[in-house]
């Protein structure tokens, strides 16, 4: 369901005419870093920004279509919204307060593992290991789940080192252990999109440096963001040095 985004300024001047007639969900403001509370409610602008933030392209006017009250107004009947995330399809996926949950549809194209990440599945361990980016030549990574009938498990050592257009990866909640340098020198790397919960992400075992050489970058969990900055990180892994050159696998 990719739209155009409209100008920021006909998205402001939209959001002002619907704010002053959208009835109680123009009121609902909750804290966006409490969203996992379900007695808390996004505004409108915050929902609207976090969806955005996850790679909805639909308008203003779209968006609240999407969550109108059951009299057809836009939120009369007191229904809000707590969270939203990117399910392992990529649709992006917006929870109310009631529990119900909305399907915004597509905002992530999944790659053909076949035609796209470097990975090697051991049956023995009954794991996958994602070496790199492969073939796959989008700036915006997904990480399957499943792949070859094996979870996801690990991403190895210097994975995406030294990988200056990776600028958001979405990792599934199968994920077990992220290798030393994995996302080393990736400088334009700005969002990681877990498919689980903030407690699901920091149990993955990350060696030291997974993340040197990153700057600032948002964590976007099913329950909530974690925002991590590394700007004050000087250089990188050398991969022309002793680490030798990163080849994906064939």
């Amino acid at each position: 369901m990719k739209r155009k985004i409209t100008l920021i300024a006909l998205l402001l001047s939209a959001f002002v005419l619907l704010f002053s007639s959208c009835g109680e969900i123009a009121a609902m403001v909750g804290t966006e870093t409490d969203s996992g509370n379900a007695n808390l409610k996004w505004s409108i602008s915050t929902a609207y920004k976090r969806a955005q933030d996850l790679g909805f392209e639909g308008t203003l006017e779209e968006f609240l279509a999407m969550v109108q009250g059951a009299d057809g107004s836009n939120g009369a009947d007191g229904i809000g919204i707590v969270s939203a995330h990117v399910n392992g399809a990529g649709d992006l996926i917006l929870t109310l307060t009631n529990g119900a949950e909305i399907n915004a549809g597509s905002v992530y194209p999944i790659p053909d593992p076949a035609n796209g990440l470097a990975y090697v599945v051991d049956t023995d361990d009954n794991a996958v290991t994602i070496k790199g980016r492969g073939l796959c030549t989008s700036t915006n990574v997904i990480i399957p789940s499943i792949l070859e009938s094996t979870p996801v498990r690990y991403i190895a050592k210097c994975a995406f080192a030294g990988d200056e257009n990776l600028k958001a990866i979405s990792i599934p909640s199968s994920m077990e252990k992220i290798d030393d340098y994995a996302f080393d020198g990736c400088c334009n790397l700005k969002s990681i999109r877990f498919q689980g919960t903030k407690a699901e992400w920091e149990a993955i075992e990350k060696e030291s440096y997974w993340d040197y050489g990153t700057d600032t970058y948002v964590v976007y969990c099913t329950d909530g963001n974690i925002s991590t900055d590394n700007s004050l990180q000087q250089g990188g892994l050398d991969t022309d040095s002793s680490w030798g050159q990163l080849h994906p696998i064939p």
